[in-house]
C-alpha cells in the first residue's frame, strides 16, 4: 500500500527454552491466576488458537472460558491440548488434557494444571519500520472502562508476524486482549487478536500518548502467511 514505506528490520534467532514445573515461582511470572488470558489449541488436530480467560484455579484443575466462542466445538473432553500465557515479555507454553466441558457450545471447560514440562517460547521474527492504518476494540479488560464494542482508531509504528507497535492515547493497560484489523490494503484487511504486551510513554502533536506493544495471540496459519507476503512485498 502506498502509506507504508519499510526503513528498517531487525532479525533474530528462534531458541525455546525449558523447564519443570516449579520453575514457575523462579521466573517470578504467574500464569495461573484467575483473570489472566491464555490461548488454548489442540495439540494434534488445530493449527489455531483461542482465546480463554482462567475463571478458577482449584487443585484438581483450571477453569477456563472462551471470550469468543470457536464457530463449532473443536474440543472435546479428555483430548490433549496445548496452552499459552504472556507475561513480563515471557510467553510460556505446557500441555494439558481437557478433564471437563460445560456448556451448550462447550464454552467452559476444567482443563489440568501443569505437571511437567514448561517451555518459554522465545521466537522472534523480523520487525518491519512502516505504518499500517488499524482500528481496535478492546474486548478483555479488568476495568469496565470502555463501551460495548467501542472502536478505536490508530497507524502501527512497526510490524511483525507475531506482534505490532502503535501509539495511542486510549487508556489501555497491560494484559488487556484487543481484536485488531489491520488495513493491508483498501481491499485486504486482516483481523487478529493481541495481547497488550506493554505501554511507554510518548508525546505526540502535544498531547500525552502511549506506545502501546501488542502479541498476536491467535495463531493461523492462513492469516500469519498473509501478513507474511505483505511485509515482504515492500
Amino acid at each position: 500500500m502506498d502509506s507504508c514505506a519499510h526503513s528498517q528490520v531487525t532479525t533474530a534467532a528462534s531458541r525455546p527454552e525449558g523447564w519443570g514445573a516449579g520453575s514457575l515461582k523462579a521466573m517470578n511470572v504467574t500464569p495461573l491466576a484467575v483473570g489472566n488470558a491464555v490461548t488454548i489449541a489442540h495439540t494434534v488436530k488445530s493449527t489455531e488458537e483461542f482465546v480463554t480467560t482462567i475463571t478458577e484455579n482449584s487443585p484438581t484443575g483450571l477453569r477456563l472460558e472462551y471470550l469468543r466462542s470457536p464457530p463449532s466445538p473443536f474440543l472435546k473432553k479428555g483430548e490433549a491440548v496445548s496452552i499459552r500465557f504472556w507475561e513480563q515479555g515471557h510467553i510460556l507454553q505446557w500441555g494439558a488434557i481437557i478433564l471437563d466441558m460445560f456448556g451448550p457450545r462447550n464454552e467452559s471447560m476444567i482443563v489440568s494444571k501443569p505437571a511437567g514440562r514448561v517451555v518459554q517460547d522465545r521466537r522472534k521474527f523480523p520487525r518491519y519500520t512502516l505504518s499500517v492504518p488499524l482500528s481496535f476494540t478492546v474486548i478483555h479488560s479488568t476495568k469496565a472502562k470502555f463501551g460495548a464494542r467501542e472502536v478505536f482508531d490508530a497507524v502501527t509504528q512497526n510490524v511483525s508476524v507475531s506482534g505490532l507497535d502503535f501509539e495511542s492515547d486510549v487508556p489501555l493497560e497491560g494484559g488487556e486482549i484487543l481484536e485488531v484489523e489491520l488495513d493491508l490494503s483498501p481491499a485486504d484487511h486482516l483481523g487478529v487478536m493481541a495481547r497488550v504486551l506493554r505501554l511507554d510513554l510518548a508525546q505526540s502533536q502535544g498531547k500525552s500518548a502511549h506506545t502501546v506493544a501488542l502479541r498476536f495471540l491467535r495463531s493461523e496459519t492462513e492469516k500469519e502467511d498473509r501478513l507474511r507476503q505483505f511485509l515482504q512485498s515492500g
